[in-house]
């Protein structure tokens, strides 16, 4: 999960992608949380997180190109690991003590359950999971399998991007762009060839976890970090800085939130695993341009807040710790359900504040310094 701390060019911050990563976190801890009427926002949220982090890591390698005239690969993936891993390995031992010392569970019951978070993969067992129509055995680690989405697209994204960018040499920047277009089309093709409406359940959570089927929500993110390089090369002169955008694509949003069909539903469950995920993967790009074309509007102020701002950038370590501590902290809590719902709404960002102080915010300090120290020392050379 990318952060819009890690934003680097251009060199200011996009406030209010953080207030969008805020609303969608909060989302997804209401619908874990279990009250119908946030079913959607779990979705609808963790949809909104691949837009942003395509958007966010295309608009960091662009501006590497930009600044080196190529992309180091290696250095990219060890930013990636020294942002991600970390809080990682604290979740997976402090999940592990927490269970021992409850429960007596073995070690080795808990690394067994935390290998596919640690390496990864955890989306897959899901998807054999689903397929199989079998317990995934995620235990409190189900919910990385959307981290486990989007490090597979860091893993491979840079490498097919290395590529359009010496396509983009050879012609122009609007063949770079047909290529990613082509990219979603494909992603987008995936999913109706995958949906089985006499299985709906089972087909469409297996869809909801294959990073192919997903990657149509990150690559349009991609699209609009190459608009925007386009834009700042002068390839494009449409910017699109009425409100309106922002508004509209808003709008379509919570329309989605408002329709999400049910698994009783297959054939509007089929219209929405085929058009409804391409329109909302749009909707969150058209949002991603709005705020980074027009800073300055009430919709982006809106998101802005002070509030927003400041959950958002924890929301990596809200998304990641909330969901071990509502399984093994909220069913011990002798309190009403709303008390105790509150109480581990509130335990997950406090927790993830305190990873965001003492470890994360650190680790990408630590790493920048290193990262600036290189290439002090390479300019020396």
């Amino acid at each position: 999960m990318t952060t819009n701390a890690d934003l680097a060019w251009p060199q200011r911050r996009i406030l209010a992608l953080d207030g969008v990563r805020a609303v969608a976190v909060s989302g997804v801890l209401f619908a874990h949380l279990g009250y119908p009427i946030f079913n959607g926002a779990g979705n609808l949220g963790v949809f909104a997180f691949f837009t942003i982090s395509g958007f966010i890591i295309t608009h960091l390698l662009i501006g590497e190109y930009e600044r080196t005239g190529g992309i180091s690969l290696r250095r990219f993936w060890m930013r990636r690991a020294a942002r991600l891993l970390p809080p990682v390995a604290v979740l997976v031992i402090g999940v592990s003590v927490a269970r021992k010392i409850a429960y007596g569970t073995a070690w080795s019951d808990s690394l067994g359950q935390a290998v596919p978070t640690l390496l990864y993969y955890a989306n897959w067992v899901r998807v054999w999971g689903h397929l199989a129509d079998k317990p995934s055995r995620l235990g409190v680690y189900a919910h990385t399998w959307s981290l486990a989405v989007e490090e597979q697209f860091y893993i491979v994204w840079p490498l097919i991007l290395v590529g359009l960018f010496a396509l983009a040499l050879a012609t122009k920047r609007a063949w770079m762009l047909v290529a990613v277009l082509g990219l979603c089309a494909a992603s987008a093709a995936v999913r109706p060839l995958g949906f089985n409406t006499e299985l709906t359940y089972r087909s469409s959570e297996a869809l909801y976890n294959r990073t192919d089927a997903m990657a149509e929500l990150l690559l349009a993110g991609a699209c609009v970090a190459v608009l925007a390089w386009m834009h700042r090369s002068g390839e494009l002169r449409w910017q699109a800085r009425s409100p309106m955008l922002g508004l509209g694509a808003l709008a379509v949003i919570a329309t989605a939130f408002l329709l999400l069909p049910d698994y009783d539903q297959p054939q509007a469950m089929f219209a929405f695993w085929t058009v409804g995920i391409t329109v909302i993967a749009w909707a969150n790009a058209a949002l991603c341009w709005h705020f980074l074309q027009v800073p300055s509007s009430w919709l982006s102020r809106a998101f802005s807040l002070p509030p927003l701002v400041a959950m958002g950038r924890i929301s990596y370590g809200v998304y990641l710790y909330h969901y071990p501590i509502y399984r093994l902290v909220r069913p011990e809590l002798p309190l009403p359900w709303w008390a105790a719902d509150a109480m581990t709404f509130a335990l997950s960002i406090g927790v993830a504040a305190l990873s965001w102080k003492l470890l994360e915010e650190p680790v990408i300090r630590w790493a920048r310094r290193r990262n600036a120290k290189r290439e002090r020392l390479m300019v020396a050379a």
